[in-house]
């Protein structure tokens, strides 16, 4: 029963770190595959921003051990009886004693521990600003294209240079404070001093304390974000949706964490307070900022106020247009949540209230008549999770101030260590408020959608792994490009087989089908797309610690009167460590041939620390980058990053000969970090 308990909330706490050496390139593809085509790069380093907390090795529950996501059950136990038998550790060099922990295995995980305690409620602020770990980094990346004879900054249209500029400062002690600041310019923004740009184009501040004393448990200035429940009324953490890790339905991240991305938008700034009384969890957010926004002006005729069109989330300020969109309307937010424990229980309830400076507009055609008019918004819900010998079970229901719901609820079943079962129903009215919601969906939003989630795990030997979803969905409303009701399946599955704690290789195939309706014909003309997703993928070690992984990709889109051309991708990654040069070496080589927009193919790619790179692959071609890390110094790190890509666009013309169609990219990026 122990057993199967470690086995449950491994799979529902499974969450994103930010320990570069915790967090492998293979599970940050897993969580964020299906944001790709969504997401801008750096929304994209969200997974290793969420991070907030290193844990006591002596002093951690093996619930705490549970919740860094990144342990297995086997693990666990052997931390926990590694303690029981031979007393608190000394040093984590003691972690060696457990046969489960290979030499690897360990220089993965030692970001996730210290030795200390987290005891002492009554430390000073000084003492903790003094004791804590920190960081001073700068990034940058600039990028150069060449279309025929010419070469050209790949931003040479915006008035500002060319690179993306990052200043980080960090500092973390134990878990009991963390704060920070951040500083950023995207491609193409000016670095000046003006009423809307002080400098650069972006800056966030946090600081967060925890444990102050037994009532007031976590304090929060500045910017952070929050996630309650599965997320329906309050989830502005990071979601994976869903992602090769087939149990990642639940929401995983609980509570407030510091806003460390360069997420221009989906953070609070303000207060926060998470305070224990009456035997229960009580959580206050307070919030007030400028966003950016599509700001119609004021017209006698048309717009007899000034209203806003939509909020703009993409950070970009490089011309005199992206830059009318900045700070132009206020919103002020408050969220209350509470949340009582009782044993294998827990319960609570959470209750948000938002108001912006300006209406939104009135839309009444196709999928913007589901945004909501008025410029105030409120929602409450119940949340509850129950788990009991060898199931788990989830759910919440929320309801917005239009009158609309949001309904998700799902339970997780284990048979025994061979077969693990999970399945899960949403459903969100049309008019279902999400401003901040990040729950399990289809789309980006938890509204104008319903379905039914299965997913399987089945382990009929110890190296061999088979891992299932099946997604029957639909959108009752009107969606971007779509002229009615969609009704979608989504078939995913893969077979992995492990030679050893280093090796496995595995086969993956997915298929989506979305199919529509023209509601204006009688009867409605049904439209079928359907895409298909083949991959194989082999990782392992060779000798002198070079680990090898290739790749195999295909895929094609087939839709209503075109021809499908399928799209191919093959890369070789290799990565080795160099100890006489304190230096870490890795090189990708990627081949691709895609002539079908539609069968385009994304692969993310190793980056300098902090940050995750998702190349989009259409034509045909070649890229391939150098990602060298090396320790100058026991505080000082670099890290430099080159890539080139040749390629044939197909989009301009089919003909190869044309020097026009050719075109070639490279990229820099360069990671300075000083610890001290």
């Amino acid at each position: 029963m122990r057993r199967t308990f470690f086995k449950l909330c491994i799979l529902f706490f499974l969450q994103a770190t930010a320990q570069e050496n915790v967090l492998s390139d293979q599970q940050i593809e897993d969580l964020t595959e299906n944001k790709i085509g969504n997401y801008e790069d750096l929304a994209l380093s969200d997974p290793i921003e969420m991070q907030m907390n290193k844990v006591s090795i002596n002093e951690c529950s093996s619930e705490d051990l549970l919740a860094l996501g990144l342990l297995d059950p086997e693990e666990i136990r052997a931390i926990v009886d590694h303690r029981k038998k031979y007393g608190k550790f000394i040093s984590l060099l003691e972690l060696q004693v457990p046969e489960v922990f290979n030499p690897d295995r360990l220089f993965e995980i030692r970001d996730l521990f210290y030795i200390g305690s987290d005891n002492s409620l009554n430390e000073t602020l000084i003492n903790r600003i003094l004791k804590s770990e920190k960081e001073l980094s700068f990034k940058t990346k600039v990028s150069f294209v060449k279309i025929g004879d010419s070469a050209v900054n790949k931003y040479s249209e915006y008035p500002g240079s060319a690179e993306s500029q990052q200043i980080r400062f960090r500092a973390q002690y134990q878990r009991k404070m963390i704060y920070g600041f951040s500083a950023e310019k995207d491609p193409g923004e000016k670095i000046q001093w003006n009423k809307k740009t002080h400098f650069y184009d972006y800056y966030s501040f946090y600081f967060l304390m925890n444990d102050l004393n037994r009532t007031f448990k976590t304090i929060a200035i500045g910017d952070f974000k929050a996630s309650f429940g599965e997320g329906l009324v309050l989830g502005s953490a990071f979601s994976a949706g869903k992602s090769s890790r087939i149990f990642n339905v639940s929401s995983a991240r609980q509570g407030i964490l510091p806003n460390r991305s360069f997420d221009e938008n989906n953070f609070f700034r303000g207060i926060a307070l998470l305070i224990e009384f009456l035997s229960a969890e009580h959580t206050l957010i307070i919030s007030k900022h400028r966003k950016d926004a599509l700001v119609l002006e004021q017209d006698s005729v048309i717009h007899p106020d000034e209203t806003i069109r939509s909020l703009v989330i993409d950070g970009y300020h490089r011309n005199e247009t992206e830059l009318d969109k900045k700070d132009r309307v206020s919103n002020t937010t408050f969220v209350y949540n509470f949340l009582k424990k009782l044993n294998r229980f827990k319960i609570g309830i959470t209750g948000l209230y938002s108001t912006y400076g300006l209406d939104f507009e009135n839309k009444q055609i196709d999928f913007d008549r589901y945004t909501p008019a008025n410029n105030t918004f409120y929602k409450a819900s119940s949340y509850c999770s129950w788990s009991f010998k060898n199931t788990y079970w989830f759910g919440e229901y929320a309801i917005s101030e239009n009158g609309n719901y949001g309904l998700i609820t799902g339970q997780y079943l284990s048979l025994g260590k061979y077969f693990d079962l999970i399945t899960a129903y949403r459903n969100f009215s049309k008019y279902y408020n999400t401003q901040w919601s990040g729950s399990f969906s289809e789309r980006s939003d938890p509204s104008n959608e319903k379905g039914f989630y299965t997913g399987a795990r089945i382990k009929p030997f110890t190296k061999l792994e088979v891992s299932l979803y099946f997604d029957d969905y639909q959108i009752p409303g009107y969606t971007f490009n779509t002229q009615g009701p969609v009704r979608g399946q989504d078939l995913y599955g893969e077979i992995r087989y492990s030679f050893n704690r280093q090796s496995f290789v595995y086969f993956r195939l997915r298929y989506e089908m979305k199919t529509s309706g023209e509601d204006l014909d009688d009867p409605p003309v049904q439209l079928v797309n359907k895409k298909y997703q083949y991959r194989i993928h082999l990782e392992t070690m060779l000798p002198s610690k070079l680990r090898l992984k290739i790749r195999m990709e295909r895929r094609f889109l087939r839709e209503p009167f075109t021809i499908s051309t399928p799209g191919s991708l093959i890369y070789l990654d290799l990565t080795k460590p160099i100890p006489d040069l304190n230096s870490n070496l890795g090189l990708r080589m990627n081949w691709f041939d895609i002539q079908n927009y539609g069968s385009r193919i994304y692969a993310p790619e190793g980056d300098v620390k902090y940050s995750w790179s998702v190349q989009q692959f259409y034509g045909s071609g070649f890229r391939c980058y150098i990602l060298l890390k090396m320790d100058l110094k026991k505080t000082l790190k670099l890290q430099l990053k080159y890539a080139i890509m040749k390629k044939i666009n197909y989009s301009v013309s089919t003909d190869p000969s044309n020097k026009e169609n050719k075109m070639g990219e490279q990229q820099i990026g360069i990671w300075l970090g000083k610890s001290f």
